[in-house]
């Protein structure tokens, strides 16, 4: 209500107006978060919500951590049985290769010849 008049003679003064509306804009604002915003600190504070939000938050955070720390524990169980796992396949893999390259060679082949075809006494 005082901006615009003050605004209309002081229009001749640029810098003094320009300083007059930053300040009225700086203060409407100021005003209007004071209006909204200390009524519902006064009231979580004479309440005693304001503690009692900060401790839900404390008791939901160690809760969470408990829940972080039991997951992160069954990972740690469930990866151990799996890298048992891979080592068994790892094995098995390795025999595999190992009687492919022995089959392959040719004393394996005169050695199961010789065997097969050994005279059986009767």
């Amino acid at each position: 209500m005082i901006t615009a008049p003050v605004t209309m003679i002081l229009s001749s003064q640029q810098d003094a107006s320009f300083a007059f509306a930053s300040l009225a804009i700086v203060f409407s604002v100021y005003i209007t978060l004071v209006v909204l915003f200390v009524p519902k600190m006064r009231r979580l504070i004479t309440r005693g919500e304001w503690q009692s939000d900060a401790q839900e938050t404390m008791k939901t955070g160690s809760s969470t951590n408990n829940n972080d720390e039991e997951k992160s524990r069954q990972l740690e169980r469930e990866n151990k049985e799996l890298q048992k796992i891979i080592q068994e396949v790892r094995q098995a893999l390795f025999l595999s290769k190992c009687l492919f390259h022995l089959s392959s060679s040719s004393v394996f082949n005169r050695l199961m010849t010789q065997i097969l075809f050994l005279p059986r006494s009767t």
